[in-house]
């Protein structure tokens, strides 16, 4: 592979596109001071991909275009094209030729090119070091920089060395393997935080997911406990409640009967007093008083039938809607007003009236009750002795009054004895009606409590009840705890609402983030596996580098010690490899352990009759020359496909001139020279000779002649 053109158009002082073709040898490039000729060498640079304005002789990029002159307008771009032999395929490709352009704008912006095709500088970069190309001073030697190897440290000296020896393109998939460590060792500590940051909620997740499972389990639980509590209560409860209502049957039915004799009764009891019409007034007075006193009375048996009733039904303990004491009032006012007009009504109005008041009275009972039971028993109890007291005296009343009226009247004994019957049946009649009623008061509260109880079963059943009253089994023979079923029912009712409150789209959500935290896992462990791949990687790229370049080391030493001796016409040289520590590659990577040693590369001179000690002790021709001596050392080594050379010979004399004349008439066997020069024996090698000129202010011109050509027409 070999430089084969190059194609310069408005870079720097070019205006025009300018061509120069390169034959295998020396082309030399020669011209007058600040004609353009370095310009040249500066294009070269710019083309491989330099990025330093320094090194290019510029301050930005927008110097790089040619900027105008007195007759010419300045132009908005510039563009150079390197173009390659490729026969030998060093380059990557199957092309015979290849090329690298470049291209910058005013605006900044560059653009690179491998055989016409837009690419990146990385790729530019990557293409240079297959083929052992470099910029750190080796393959381009511009002015100024002759001493550069001299003037570097220790590490940078052997980072040239390392591009000389084709080393780059193994630093570059070293640097490649750090930066992919870097990346990866980043990625593994996102990875882990975001397997640390999801983990909780995964979890949370996970817990709700287990209890969406599980719904299913509680909810079938639940059914069967609620099926047994159902069919064990409500089947008792609807039997009590089937009882209540035949017997509360049977004792309508015997009230009824009773109503009936008392109502028998009551008419053979009129029936008597109006045989008994004639009595006179005193007698019917008596007798009026008599039934009012008898009225009292079975007001009062009534009122001590339901005082029983209450105290034998017992008081609910649950709590009880207040007592309306609107409607008590208006009651005691009702029955004040009928007690009133009953006062002078005969016994079967009295009897109508009587029951109206009860079915009233009835009534606003089942509206009334009680505080609590304690409260009522006492105050019951208390109106019953009144009520008793009071029934007591009547009793007197009326004895004394019917003494009163036997004593007065003249009926016979046998129609006082009947008659007293009929009120002895009466009274009896009125109490067995009274004990009846009271007997139906109380079943009547048993069944509105047992009634409280199923609308509160129905309750706790909600819209299960229809369904479970369909499934009823009746079955009478099931025994359960109800009260330790009913509190597990409300306990699963509870774990179940848990389960409902859960959003339904959770399972989804979990599913999600469970995949994703496998597929983290999974990322992780491959990165860790990456991250140990890439250090195995470096460590092997490590000792290659280190082997390959121990192996050139001594060549190039003795090869220094070699153009020493003929340059300076004796003397001594060496190269030392220094153990130093750098930092890697990767600016990641910073620790201790990550901190190799390294082989710095130190120079060693010893001149003739002079006692040098260090590189600073040289002069400036010494430091030339001995800078040209390692140049060509590294070059005699590992040959690069080509060179080029800014006046490097600048600063020799005609005998050094003569010798690195010689020294480059052997080297170019193997290396493609372009050297820009004024020297005349280094002009002698040259196989072409490009002149440089300015007839146009600020625009450089180039005049080219073969030499060999010359030499033939000569002869």
């Amino acid at each position: 592979m070999y430089l084969k053109r190059l194609e310069i158009t408005g870079f720097k002082s070019f205006l025009h596109r300018t061509v120069l073709d390169f034959p295998t040898g020396v082309t030399a490039v020669i011209g007058p001071n600040g004609s353009g000729k370095s310009n040249i060498a500066d294009a070269l640079r710019w083309v491989l991909g330099e990025q330093s304005m320094l090194k290019l002789r510029s301050k930005k990029g927008e110097d790089l275009i040619f900027n105008g002159s007195n007759s010419r307008a300045r132009l908005s771009k510039s563009s150079v094209n390197l173009f390659f032999d490729n026969s030998s395929q060093r380059l990557p490709f199957e092309f015979s030729e290849v090329s690298i352009g470049r291209k910058v704008y005013r605006d900044g912006q560059n653009q690179y090119f491998i055989n016409n095709s837009e690419v990146r500088l990385k790729d530019i970069t990557e293409l240079i070091a297959k083929a052992k190309l470099g910029l750190k001073g080796y393959t381009i030697i511009n002015q100024g920089m002759a001493d550069l190897i001299l003037n570097s440290s220790q590490l940078e000296r052997r980072e040239i060395f390392e591009e000389a020896l084709g080393l780059k393109e193994y630093q570059l998939k070293k640097k490649e393997a750090f930066d992919k460590l870097n990346q990866a060792t980043v990625n593994l500590d996102n990875v882990r935080n975001l397997i640390k940051e999801i983990t909780p909620h995964l979890s949370f997740l996970k817990k709700q997911v287990g209890k969406i499972e599980k719904r299913d389990e509680i909810l079938n639980k639940l059914e069967a406990l609620e099926k047994d509590y159902f069919n064990f209560v409500f089947v008792k409860l609807d039997g009590q409640k089937k009882k209540l209502i035949l017997e509360l049957g049977e004792l309508d039915k015997k009230i009824n009967e009773a109503e009936n004799t008392f109502e028998n009764i009551d008419k053979q009891i009129k029936e008597q007093e109006a045989k008994w019409g004639g009595d006179d007034g005193s007698l019917s007075s008596q007798r009026a008083e008599i039934n009012k006193l008898e009225i009292k009375q079975i007001e009062i048996n009534k009122q001590l039938g339901k005082i029983e009733g209450l105290l034998e039904a017992g008081i609910s303990n649950s709590k009880t809607r207040p007592v309306n004491r609107e409607k008590v009032s208006d009651l005691l006012k009702d029955v004040k007003s009928s007690l009133q007009i009953l006062e002078n009504k005969d016994i079967n109005f009295i009897k109508i009236n009587l029951k109206e008041i009860l079915i009233k009275i009835d009534n606003i009972i089942s509206e009334i009750t009680a505080d609590t039971k304690a409260k009522e028993s006492d105050e019951l109890d208390v109106k019953s002795n009144n009520l008793k007291d009071e029934l007591v005296d009547i009793n007197k009343q009326v004895n004394q009054l019917k003494e009163e009226m036997d004593s007065a009247t003249k009926i016979n004994k046998t129609q006082r004895e009947q008659f007293t019957k009929l009120h002895l049946q009466l009274r009896q009649k009125e109490h067995e009606i009274s004990q009846l009623r009271t007997q139906y008061h109380r079943l009547s509260l048993e069944k509105e409590q047992n009634l409280i109880k199923e609308g509160e079963f129905k309750q706790f059943f909600g819209v299960r009840f229809d369904s479970l009253l369909r499934e009823n089994t009746n079955s009478d023979t099931l025994t359960i705890d109800s009260e330790v079923v009913k509190k597990e029912i409300e306990k699963l009712r509870v774990k179940l609402e848990m389960t409902s409150e859960i959003d339904p789209e959770t399972q989804k959500e979990y599913g999600k983030l469970n995949e994703r935290y496998d597929f983290l896992i999974t990322q992780s462990a491959d990165l860790e596996n990456s991250i140990e791949n890439l250090k195995k990687a470096i460590q092997a790229l490590e000792t290659q580098i280190g082997e390959m370049f121990t192996g050139a080391f001594d060549k190039i030493s003795n090869s220094f010690n070699k153009y020493v001796q003929m340059l300076f016409n004796g003397g001594k040289a060496s190269l030392v490899i220094i153990k130093q520590t750098r930092k890697n590659d990767s600016d990641e990577l910073k620790e201790e352990k990550d901190m190799p040693e390294i082989d710095g590369v130190e120079v060693k001179i010893e001149l003739p009759g002079k006692k040098i000690k260090g590189l600073h002790m040289l002069s400036g021709g010494e430091r030339a020359l001995t800078s040209v001596a390692l140049l060509l050392a590294l070059v005699s080594t590992s040959p690069p496909p080509f060179m080029v050379l800014d006046e490097v010979d600048a600063s020799l004399d005609e005998y050094n001139s003569q010798r690195f004349s010689r020294i480059l008439k052997e080297l170019k066997k193997n290396t493609q020279f372009v050297i820009v020069t004024h020297n005349r024996e280094v002009m002698k090698e040259a196989d072409v000779l490009y002149g440089v000129t300015m007839e146009e202010e600020g625009i450089s011109k180039l005049l080219s002649l073969q030499l060999a050509k010359v030499e033939q027409y000569s002869q």
